[in-house]
C-alpha cells in the first residue's frame, strides 16, 4: 500500500473509533481490495465485517447483523490456529457469545409479524439482550451529543422494562384482562367470590 493507502486505511479507522460504522464499512470496503498482502487483506476484511455487523446492531437490524456475525466468526475460527496474532482474534469468544444473543433477537422482527408480542415480552432469552442492546444504542447517542435520540431510546427502555414485568405476572399492557384480578387487602378478600364483570362493576 502507499502512503495515501495508509492515510486512508487510518481515515477508517478514525471513521470506526467515531462511531461511524457506515462511513467506515464503505470505506473498508473499498480498501481491502487494494491490499496486495493477503495477511493484511483479511485482517482488514475482519475490520469490514466488525464494522458491518455494528453499522447493522445500529439501526437494530437484527437478521442482517446476525447474518454478518455468523460470517465473521467463521473466519476468525477458520484462520485462529495459524494466525492468534491476527485483529480480532482476541475477541473471538466474545463475538462467539454476541453471535448467540444475535441468534434470538434476528427471531423478533418475525414474531412481531405473527403477532406475538406478548411472547416476546414474557420471554428472557429474547428480552434481555433486546434491552442490553438498547440501553447500549443509547449510550452510543449520548456519546455522539444525540440526546433527543438517546432519551428517546431510553424512554422505550424504560417501557420494555415496565411490559416485560407485567408480562411476568401475565398481564399484557395492549389487552389488559382485570376480570382474573384477586383482592389482597383484607377488608376486600370477601370481594374474591365474585365474577370477572362483577369485580369491575
Amino acid at each position: 500500500m502507499s502512503i495515501f493507502g495508509d492515510l486512508e486505511i487510518e481515515k477508517a479507522m478514525v471513521l470506526f473509533d467515531r462511531a461511524n460504522f457506515s462511513g467506515a464499512r464503505e470505506k473498508l470496503e473499498e480498501l481491502k481490495e487494494q491490499i496486495p498482502d493477503p495477511n493484511l487483506r483479511q485482517q482488514m476484511n475482519f475490520i469490514y465485517l466488525l464494522a458491518a455487523l455494528y453499522e447493522y446492531l445500529d439501526s437494530l437490524d437484527f437478521e442482517k447483523a446476525y447474518e454478518v456475525c455468523v460470517q465473521l466468526n467463521k473466519e476468525l475460527k477458520r484462520d485462529y490456529r495459524l494466525h492468534r496474532t491476527f485483529v480480532l482474534m482476541d475477541f473471538l469468544e466474545r463475538l462467539v457469545r454476541q453471535e448467540e444473543l444475535l441468534e434470538a433477537l434476528k427471531e423478533i422482527p418475525k414474531m412481531i409479524q405473527e403477532k406475538k408480542n406478548f411472547e416476546i415480552l414474557q420471554d428472557g432469552h429474547y428480552m434481555v439482550p433486546l434491552m442490553f442492546t438498547m440501553y447500549s444504542n443509547a449510550m452510543l447517542r449520548e456519546k455522539q451529543e444525540k440526546y433527543d435520540m438517546a432519551t428517546l431510546l431510553l424512554y422505550r427502555l424504560l417501557e420494555m422494562i415496565e411490559q416485560r414485568r407485567l408480562a411476568a405476572y401475565g398481564l399484557y399492557v395492549s389487552k389488559m384482562d382485570y376480570t382474573g384480578f384477586l383482592f389482597c387487602a383484607e377488608d376486600q378478600k370477601e370481594l374474591n367470590h365474585l365474577s370477572g364483570e362483577e369485580k369491575l362493576a
